[in-house]
């Protein structure tokens, strides 16, 4: 397991009720990519990540950025 997929279960320590609508997902910190082969391998260890639900990963990626871009 590389680095990165344990930091999604510090992600999940973060998000409660009160934090989860004021994260948003982001990729470009390529610093990660030293312990990863592709930007390709980076995503699929957040999609399959077994630390947040369906629901937390919608809200990261696209309702909480919908909502902060266009209010």
């Amino acid at each position: 397991m590389t680095p990165l997929v344990s930091d999604y279960e510090v992600v999940k320590n973060i998000l409660n009720e009160s934090t989860e609508s004021n994260i948003l997902f982001g990729k470009d910190f390529v610093i990660n990519y030293i312990w990863l082969h592709s930007y390709n391998e980076d995503l699929n260890n957040f999609i399959h990540s077994p630390y947040l639900d369906e629901r937390q990963k919608k809200l990261l990626t696209e309702i909480n950025p919908e909502r902060f871009l266009f209010g």
